[in-house]
Order: structure tokens, then sequence, then C-alpha cells
């Protein structure tokens, strides 16, 4: 009887870990690393994880890039990317600083709705296909659709190893 409650007790234990494991694959696109984290935080806290993990919230300067982006999305219907309303109100900017050129905003967005939505996502919860959405940190009140990309310059020191250490260090993998 004691070995049921023990082997049930890893098996929850299991499961728990593994719902806040990144989906433990990177991918490399022209140069960068990016991996997708099935993590249910706001914007900002994403933000501060990727960061911490040395890169950031991913960016997509382009129609190959989010392609490729697309082609990376797990089950969730929104993953939180790098891209925030400029104080103006009417501009976007990148968290890298590039320039915010390329858009792939799905019909309607950005329209600033639900008292604010100052940060990007990409979702396929609007029209069924993958497209942008401007979106509020405090919007839904279950996040249990959420998730975020993170990217980072693949480059001679951030390499696949130490990214991956970096990223169990974070999530204890």
């Amino acid at each position: 009887m004691k070995f049921k409650h023990v082997a049930a007790l890893a098996l929850i234990l299991t499961l728990c870990s593994s719902a806040f494991a990144a989906s433990g694959k990177f991918y490399r696109f022209k140069g960068r690393l990016y991996r997708v984290f099935e993590h249910n935080l706001t914007w900002y806290d994403a933000k501060i994880r990727c960061e911490e993990m040395g890169g950031h919230l991913a960016t997509i300067t382009s129609r190959a890039e989010n392609n490729f982006i697309v082609s990376i999305c797990q089950n969730r219907r929104f993953y939180w990317l790098g891209g925030f309303r400029l104080n103006d109100g009417y501009g976007w900017a990148w968290v890298t600083g590039e320039p915010f050129r390329y858009t792939n905003w799905s019909p309607g967005e950005p329209n600033d709705a639900d008292y604010g939505e100052p940060y990007l996502q990409i979702t396929n919860y609007h029209t069924g296909r993958w497209g942008w959405n401007d979106h509020n940190d405090n919007f839904w009140p279950s996040r249990s659709l959420y998730g975020f990309i993170c990217e980072w310059d693949d480059d001679s020191s951030r390499t696949l190893s130490n990214a991956e250490e970096t990223v169990n260090y974070y999530y204890g993998r």
C-alpha cells in the first residue's frame, strides 16, 4: 500500500515538473537559437526570464522568420513575443531595438482593446491561423493557454550546450 502512494506521488511530481519545463528543444534559424516555453507568465515576467537566461523574447523581422516561428509553436494558443507598444500609443518596438518594420497582424489588430493592450503575442485564437495580436498582461483570468518564445544570438559566446545549461539552471531539468 505504501509503495502505491510513493509511486503515485512520484508520478504527480514528474507531471508537475514537466508542466513547467521548456519544450526541450532548441531551434536554429539564420544564426539564432529559439526555444518555446510552455509557462503561464505575464509578458513582463517572460521578458525578464528570457533575459536572465541570456536571451530575449523572440523578435520577428521578416516573413521567413514569422513562418519559422509559426512552425515551432506548440499547442498553446498564445505566445508572448518581444514587441511592445510605444508610449505614444501608436508605434511598436522590439525589446532588442531592431526596426519594427515587418508585421503579421491578425485581421482587426492591433486594436488596443480591453483597457489597453501594450504587448505582442502570436496566436491562432482569432482566425485559426497564426497571426499577431496586441494584448494586455492582465486580461485573461486563466493563463493556461499562454507560453513564450526566447531567442538567443548564436555566436561563439552562446552555443547550444551553454544555452541548454542556462535553461536547465532556471528550470531545474
